[in-house]
This record gives C-alpha cells, sequence and structure tokens, in this order.
C-alpha cells in the first residue's frame, strides 16, 4: 500500500520496506485509523515520530501518529541482512484530538457536532450536521465517548464519503444502493434474541411534572434510566446497528463503514472493515474484512 510523508504524493515510502499494513474503518467518532509496520533503514525511524503526518489509503487522507514502537533485529532476515522494524500507528487527523484525554472541560449545549469537535481540539467539517442539546466532557475524560452518546441518542454515524465527514441517520443508510452483492455461506453468522433483549436496553426517562417517559417498550428487555430526555431521544437510543455478519473478501478499499452489502439477499450496513497487506519476502497479500450488521428491531 502506498504511504506518503508528504500531501500530494510526495516523499512516498518504497514498497519494500512496508512489511503490513492494516486500515480500519469505522462507524465511530474516530473513523479511520491505520497500523503498518516498516523495515528501519535510511534514517525512517527519525522520520516517524509521534505528531508527524502520514498519507494512506484509498482516499489519500491524513492520518496523525499517535504511537511507534521500534523491534530490534530479532531473527527477521531479508537477503543476507538481519533487520530491525518499526510499528507505527495513527489516527484520522482532522479527527484524531477528540481520542485525547481533555486538559480542559467542554460543556456545550444546542450546539451542532461540529462545533463540539472544533471545541474539543479537532478541525473536522461535518455535512449533514445536527445540533446536540446536551455536551460534557470533564477535564481528564475523552470526548469520544461523550460523542458516541450523542451519535446514539440521534440515532446517526458519522461516515467518510469521497474523504469527507458526513452525519447520516442509521435508517438511512439502508436507502442507499448496495456497494457489492455477494453470495457467503461460508461468512461467520451471529443470531441470538436472547442477547439482544439482554444488551440493548429500553430507556425511560421523568418529565419536569415527574411523570414517566417511555422509549422503545415493544419488547421485554434490559432497562435503563437517561434523565432529561425526550421519547424521541429515548426510542432513537433502542435503535442500534447489531452485528449478523463477518465476512472476508478480496480487496475492496472502495467499500467502506457505512456502505451497504447485500449478502444472500439481505442488505447490511458495514459497521468495521479492515482492509489488509502484507509483504513477505517479496509476496504480496492483501485481502479486506467486513463487520456488517442489520438495525435492531
Amino acid at each position: 500500500m502506498n504511504i506518503f510523508l508528504k500531501k500530494d504524493n510526495g516523499d512516498q515510502l518504497s514498497g519494500d520496506m512496508i512489511i503490513n499494513w492494516v486500515l480500519r474503518c469505522d462507524l465511530a467518532p474516530v473513523p479511520r485509523t491505520v497500523e503498518f509496520i516498516v523495515r528501519i533503514k535510511d534514517g525512517i525511524d527519525k522520520i516517524l515520530k509521534e505528531g508527524v503526518s502520514i498519507w494512506t489509503g484509498y482516499e489519500n487522507l491524513e492520518y496523525r501518529i499517535i504511537k511507534t514502537k521500534i523491534m530490534k533485529p530479532s531473527g527477521v532476515i531479508q537477503g543476507s541482512d538481519e533487520y530491525a522494524v518499526m510499528e507505527v500507528i495513527a489516527l484520522l487527523k482532522s479527527c484524531a484530538p477528540v481520542a485525547f484525554r481533555r486538559e480542559k472541560a467542554v460543556i456545550a449545549e444546542n450546539k451542532t457536532l461540529g462545533q463540539i469537535y472544533l471545541a474539543c481540539g479537532a478541525n473536522a467539517s461535518i455535512a449533514n450536521d445536527f445540533r446536540v442539546s446536551r455536551f460534557y466532557s470533564y477535564v481528564g475524560s475523552i470526548p469520544t465517548f461523550a460523542i458516541a452518546a450523542a451519535l446514539q441518542e440521534e440515532c446517526a454515524a458519522l461516515t467518510v464519503l469521497n474523504g469527507k465527514l458526513s452525519l447520516v441517520r442509521l435508517p438511512d443508510l439502508f436507502r442507499q444502493a448496495p456497494k457489492s452483492i455477494m453470495v457467503d455461506d461460508e461468512a461467520d453468522t451471529t443470531e441470538s434474541e436472547f442477547m439482544l433483549r439482554h444488551e440493548i436496553p429500553a430507556f425511560f426517562s421523568v418529565d419536569n411534572s415527574g411523570g414517566i417517559i417511555l422509549g422503545d417498550y415493544s419488547r421485554p428487555r434490559a432497562v435503563a434510566f437517561k434523565p432529561k430526555s425526550t421519547q424521541r431521544v429515548l426510542k432513537n437510543m433502542t435503535k442500534v446497528l447489531v452485528q449478523r455478519k463477518v465476512v472476508d473478501s478480496f480487496l475492496a478499499q472502495h467499500t467502506s463503514s457505512g456502505d451497504i452489502l447485500r449478502i444472500n439477499g439481505v442488505d447490511m450496513v458495514v459497521i468495521t472493515a479492515a482492509h489488509y497487506m502484507s509483504n513477505v519476502d517479496g509476496k504480496i497479500t492483501t485481502n479486506s474484512k467486513f463487520w456488517a450488521g442489520t438495525l435492531s428491531v
């Protein structure tokens, strides 16, 4: 896979240096992460430092390195030479700051999610943005947890479309045309109504007069209290994506989290997509793996 040290395809890492590479796409507050291992030569360990940017992936997006680990020679040989390698982990740069613990609290009411990202230090421009009634991320906390809760309250997910961040309501994801149609009887399949009733609660709240506000109580479920919430929000919080299939595929970087796969005639949303490449003694292996699911009922 191509890894660039400068924008606009400049200073590309040599292909023989990259031992493996994994790009993960998630319906999460930080929707892209990349991990790779490179052979250490030409001073690359002095270049790939924490905080440095790289560009990679199908959309050639910018990632911020958050961790490096140098592994000394341990019997890994290329030709006649034993060499050390370096492991690198990076987050999508426009969203990366929301994954760090807060030095200062962020308290917001009736602000857009894009404004909340900016307040948390990120530089994320979000299409189809919506307002969050209350957002609290205290000193020492990680904003991603509060952002994930805000997304659940609106029954929405953060996606990346053509390299741009966008918010999409979960039911709207299923209105897309399938990105791929496949028949896969070997895919791992999970079905458990028992677990759904245990793990996806019905929510309730209390109004200003002390009356009970109920969310989705159409089926017996676990029950959880959510203060200061409307019935709309309470019902939204029970509508979540449930993983149903894990599908192995040839390399398909054009398929990402939030896309639709039609598997054995059933439309499922890709919750997580992992794209992988390895280079062992010049033999290159590539593949993709998709965790796909449907909307809870």
